[in-house]
């Protein structure tokens, strides 16, 4: 993030083939890092991982190749900064959320080693933490829609396109997060007798 927000600082004009060089170069580690997340998602879906946190990572992944991809064509606008602030931050919420559910897990491990009740404590824990997970996702869709509205506004043509795409990804992420959400409700509706 850091290296893009200073090859942003110049404008593209006046950059010199280093400065391309070093745009070529963070679009790479980038690409990596999108990789890394794809085997990541492959993991969590093999271990029948909670659908938010699920939502959250592939998430991340497709704002991973965004970025990648802008930086690709040395693209280093207020989008692309901001949607990396978004990924930086989507990982830390990530972070945070498991390791709550480590903790919790572990928690619910010693007390049905001590009695069965938290037995009936795990589906509404789980539950809550998904829930979580989805409203921070949803947030997140909401910023990410305003500021789109706001690059939107004063768009060349070319900046249009790549703006309209982010603007198709978000409805898309929008409708996993409703879809997500009605089988939360199914869920808490099967848990709560009802």
């Amino acid at each position: 993030h850091e290296g893009t927000t200073s090859l942003a600082a110049v404008p593209q004009k006046d950059w010199l083939e280093l400065s391309y060089g070093r745009c070529r170069e963070l679009a790479q580690q980038q690409t990596e890092l999108a990789r890394e997340c794809a085997q990541t998602v492959l993991l969590l879906r093999e271990d029948g991982m909670s659908s938010a946190i699920l939502l959250a990572a592939e998430d991340i992944q497709a704002d991973m190749n965004s970025v990648a991809e802008w930086m690709q064509q040395s693209n280093v606008s207020e989008l692309t900064i901001s949607v990396q602030r978004d990924i930086l931050e989507s990982l830390k919420q990530l972070v945070e959320t498991m390791q709550r559910e480590m903790q919790q897990l572990q928690e619910r491990q010693q007390q049905e080693n001590q009695q069965q009740q938290g037995q009936q404590q795990s589906p509404l824990v789980d539950l809550i933490a998904e829930i979580r997970m989805l409203r921070n996702l949803q947030l997140q869709v909401n910023r990410r829609t305003k500021r789109l509205d706001d690059l939107l506004e004063g768009a060349s043509d070319a900046e249009r396109a790549t703006l309209l795409k982010q603007v198709s990804e978000l409805a898309e992420r929008q409708q996993k997060l409703f879809e997500s959400a009605k089988d939360l409700e199914k869920q808490g509706r099967g848990g709560a007798g009802g």
